[in-house]
């Protein structure tokens, strides 16, 4: 170990960037050492690697020693510093490291920190007051007068060049939604002032062409991207059926439309039209029609471990919360997963799925757009975890913009019932990506259980399905 701190120690180091930089350093050494290497050997590229690693990494150094290489670098070059600090701050590991530096950054008045500053705070954890955050207090201090609310969509507005502060653009607007809590009555008026778009900014563009034809505000990263995508090349035709999907609802239905609708709109308006002009009330009324009788596993985990779910699962307790387009999803849900070649297909999978122990099986329910045949499209998983994962690939998300569902198994065992429902991994991939998705659970040799679940921790148990030795009626 090197230690300089004895009376006995040496004045000075042979090499200082070396012991700088070795990891069995104590504190005090180290801070002697990057002193004397700022003096003796300043250029040394070693010096400055060196340095960022001690302040940025994830190495157990105290905050003292941190700050000094952070002083460090701002003396040697205080644009590269500040540069550093920029792209790598919302990665910073250490706590204490944090707050010291947003201290130092509002105390300097480093405006050119908060696109950071909000990237940094689009990570915090649920519930957590923003405003007192240190991040929070950095960007509050540093645009006195200000809201948050105000400062991020400030943010927004300024179009900055590169794929990183595009990302972290993104982030900010999900900020807005997720954890500021904007109404999307405020964002619509916005997104409705045509004064603000057509200036070259495809960000802009992208959100004011989905609210103007489409009537769909995005709130997350993925459904940004979502909506960027089927604006592109190849997803023309596709546009099309979308906007006159929407065109062809009552105006009073289209007020709460999320992009996870579009796909069922498109459908069935194609295939089902009747149901395009029917009310919330009589959609409601149907399903709780079509759900009474069957039978239902409300014991699954739609937490962990099993037991008493966490939240509803029954049509009756989301009656509040369900809009009419979640409804008319719902429906559409039940229709396919009741049809009999889908059915079918869904048991052969089950058998493979339980048959593979190293991943679930899932993948996308889809409606043939030429013959009206139900599809149930499998998907390898992106990467292979364990038994209680799907993992979908970045194929499915892209095929998945055009199909209305999403679905996976749980099938591990014959009689899975007490785990029949989405997990917490399933209601928060739902919360990222704003899919619709479906979860098929095995209750035993011949019947799987059906749940659909959406954005929100909204859960319906939609009944049992059986296979073929013992089905006797489409709704059993």
């Amino acid at each position: 170990m090197f230690d300089a701190g004895c009376s006995s120690g040496p004045k000075r180091y042979d090499d200082p960037v070396a012991v700088m930089n070795a990891p069995t350093t104590i504190s005090r050494s180290r801070i002697k050492a990057m002193r004397q290497a700022a003096v003796e050997d300043r250029d040394n590229p070693d010096r400055i690697k060196g340095l960022k690693e001690i302040m940025m990494g994830r190495g157990g150094h105290p905050l003292s020693v941190r700050m000094e290489a952070f002083e460090e670098l701002l003396d040697y070059d205080a644009k590269a510093a500040k540069a550093t600090l920029y792209y790598r701050f919302p990665t910073i590991p250490s706590r204490d490291l944090v707050e010291a530096l947003c201290k130092r950054i509002a105390d300097e008045g480093w405006v050119e920190m908060t696109p950071s500053l909000i990237r940094s705070l689009s990570t915090g954890k649920p519930f957590e007051d923003l405003r007192e955050r240190p991040d929070g207090k950095a960007l509050l201090r540093l645009h006195s007068g200000k809201t948050l609310n105000e400062i991020v969509m400030d943010e927004i507005e300024e179009h900055r060049p590169g794929v990183l502060e595009g990302r972290w653009r993104m982030s900010a607007w999900e900020l807005l939604h997720d954890r500021l809590g904007v109404p999307d009555e405020s964002l619509r008026g916005w997104l409705s002032d045509e004064s603000n778009f057509g200036k070259g900014d495809s960000f802009f563009d992208a959100l004011h062409r989905g609210y103007a034809e489409l009537g769909v505000i995005p709130e997350t990263v993925e459904e940004v991207k979502w909506l960027e995508a089927i604006q592109g090349e190849g997803y023309s035709a596709w546009w099309a059926k979308c906007r006159e999907a929407v065109e062809a609802i009552p105006a009073a239905n289209r007020h709460d439309l999320r992009l996870r609708h579009l796909a069922v709109l498109v459908n069935v308006k194609r295939f089902h039209p009747d149901w395009m002009s029917l009310s919330r009330e009589a959609l409601y009324s149907n399903l709780v029609a079509r759900l009474d009788g069957r039978r239902h596993y409300f014991s699954g985990i739609v937490g962990q471990g099993g037991g008493k779910p966490m939240n509803p699962q029954s049509l009756e307790e989301w009656e509040g919360v369900l809009t009419w387009a979640d409804l008319l999803t719902l429906r559409l849900a039940d229709e396919l997963t009741r049809d009999e070649s889908i059915r079918d297909s869904l048991f052969a999978l089950m058998a493979q799925d339980r048959a593979d122990t190293a991943t679930e099986y899932g993948g996308l329910l889809d409606i043939s757009p030429n013959d009206g045949r139900t599809e149930m499209i499998e998907f390898s998983p992106r990467r292979v975890a364990n038994d209680t994962r799907y993992h979908a690939s970045d194929e499915m998300v892209e095929r998945g913009y055009t199909a209305p569902f999403h679905f996976h198994l749980h099938v591990q065992e014959e009689n899975n019932r007490d785990y029949a429902g989405p997990g917490a991994g399933d209601l928060n991939y739902a919360n990222i990506m704003r899919v619709n998705g479906i979860v098929y659970t095995s209750i035993d040799k011949t019947t799987l259980n059906v749940d659909y679940y959406e954005e929100g921790k909204v859960v319906v148990d939609l009944g049992v399905i059986s296979g073929l030795s013992t089905r006797k009626g489409l709704n059993q």
